[in-house]
């Protein structure tokens, strides 16, 4: 049996981006203390509770968990006009992800020549939808966890920004209505202990109980979002693209005795993806009147790769598979004075490919009603009820859920917040 593949990964190896970051840091310090420019800074801590009637979603909620925390420093720093840098150190847990690790989540600066054309350069946050870029601001939402199949608190890291530029502005089309656009391209880190590995080969993971990544690596990322903003007053509609590109996964471990082809059972296994490739589009769409707010987004993703499979020692052939999904979500809110409401229901289909075995199509069906209530400007409270139809976002990337034998289940989300 041979061992897994070693190869640069996204997270290990040293992007001249990183090396510089701490020393760039420094200087913008010193260079801010010593000219005495307009500087901002702020930030947030929370922390939250969550438990669900079965299954552990997220970290370890079917005994309840406070395994759920979030802090932030962010900076932005205008040492001339037009021009301004802005950045954030991120660090959260949640169950087995995050292990208060602090990350640089954004760091980059901003030139705007003009109101129709601005550039960033360094690590961006990346637009796409209405939350990817806004998942830690508590105050745009009502709600703890955003849709499950649209935002997915576990892919946090290798989602929200990107390594390289962007380019944006604002352009006026007709009378009274507008386009801003946003566009982006670099690399994107995938992480082995991530979220968006334990997506992949979460259905392997019930056939094998010491299944080990043991290489994640991404190349190129890129996408925008557009959004019309027409004269009718506090509507608007959105569409982003984003491609995550020559991505390279590889795992290995041994099929469970019990596996359901006795060819297989007991047998060790290497398992690789070469260039994966997944493809997103969002359609997006906000309406606000009075203290009512009415939104609705709907994603689909399509995913190809080549996949390779040493078993025993047995090397199959390459093969070229495919997967696609599609998830949705239409939510109300309403503004009662320091309370806020939010009533969502969202739906996810997956057809994942066959790798090994057949994967059954996943699903989930969420209705989820959420109540935040702001005690001061800088402390906010929020709780939440899900009822839950499917296991279609149940990962056992940890062996947290290695059976599914319930369709049914709910989930209760607190949270409390503290800015400044």
């Amino acid at each position: 049996m041979k061992s897994c593949p070693v190869r640069p990964s996204a997270s290990t190896s040293s992007h001249p981006l990183r090396r510089f970051l701490p020393l760039f840091i420094v200087l913008l310090a010193f260079d801010c203390l010593a000219l005495g420019r307009e500087f901002e800074f702020g930030g947030f801590i929370s922390t939250g509770y969550l438990k669900s009637s079965h299954y552990n979603y997220l970290a370890d909620s079917e005994e309840g968990t406070t395994a759920f925390t979030e802090m932030g420093l962010h900076g932005s720093w205008t040492p001339r006009k037009r021009t301004t840098v802005n950045g954030e150190i991120f660090a959260f847990e949640l169950g087995p992800y995050g292990n208060y690790e602090p990350k640089i989540d954004y760091l980059f600066l901003d030139y705007n020549f003009s109101h129709q054309f601005g550039i960033q350069i360094g690590r961006v946050n990346r637009e796409f939808g209405l939350y990817t870029h806004l998942k830690d601001i508590d105050i745009t939402r009502a709600s703890i966890l955003l849709p499950m199949g649209t935002y997915d608190h576990r892919y946090r890291y290798n989602s929200s920004a990107v390594e390289g530029g962007a380019a944006y502005g604002t352009f006026g089309i007709l009378e009274d209505t507008y386009l801003d656009y946003f566009a982006y391209l670099g690399r994107s880190e995938v992480n082995e202990d991530g979220g968006l590995v334990g997506y992949a080969l979460t259905n392997l993971s019930r056939h094998s109980d010491d299944l080990a990544i043991c290489a994640a690596n991404s190349k190129t990322t890129f996408g925008g979002q557009l959004w019309l903003n027409p004269s009718l007053e506090r509507f608007r509609v959105g569409l982003g693209f984003s491609r995550f590109q020559d991505i390279h996964l590889a795992a290995d471990g041994n099929f469970n005795p019990d596996f359901p082809s006795p060819f297989l059972a007991g047998q060790g296994f290497l398992l690789e993806a070469n260039d994966l490739n997944v493809s997103n589009l969002q359609l997006s769409a906000e309406y606000a009147i009075g203290n009512w707010t009415f939104v609705g987004e709907k994603l689909w993703t399509d995913t190809d790769f080549q996949f390779t499979a040493l078993i025993g020692s047995t090397l199959n052939p390459p093969q070229d598979l495919v997967s696609d999904s599609q998830s949705w979500y239409l939510s109300v809110e309403r503004q009662f004075g320091p309370f806020q409401t939010t009533l969502t229901y969202s739906e996810e289909s997956n057809n994942s490919a066959r790798i090994v075995l057949p994967a059954p199509p996943r699903t989930s069906k969420d209705l989820q009603l959420a109540l935040r209530y702001d005690i001061y400007d800088f402390w906010s409270m929020k709780a939440e009820i899900h009822d839950i139809e499917g296991t279609g976002r149940l990962f056992n990337q940890f062996q947290q859920n290695p059976v599914l034998d319930e369709s049914d289940w709910t989930l209760l989300a607190l949270k409390s917040t503290f800015s400044y």
